[in-house]
């Protein structure tokens, strides 16, 4: 979900059901795991589709599918 764009690094998130950009400064790594700095609790990193979007796209967010399977989540 972080990518890197001419200021820098960074993520898209959902805002108002529209993705907005998120500057992100990368802490650690390990594989396909990043710990970032930038993002605040609750915030909604679009993870899906990132290179198919744009800032001010629309954006729907639906459960993973594990959890869509899963009674009571």
């Amino acid at each position: 979900a972080v990518l890197e764009g001419p200021s820098g690094r960074f993520v898209y998130i959902v805002s108002e059901g529209k993705a907005a950009v998120r500057p992100v400064t990368p802490l650690d790594w390990s594989g396909n795991t990043m710990v970032v700095d930038g993002l605040a609790a609750g915030d909604q990193v679009i993870t899906d589709g990132v290179l198919k979007i744009g800032p001010g796209a629309p954006v729907s967010v639906t459960p993973p599918a594990d959890a869509a399977a899963k009674p009571g989540v």
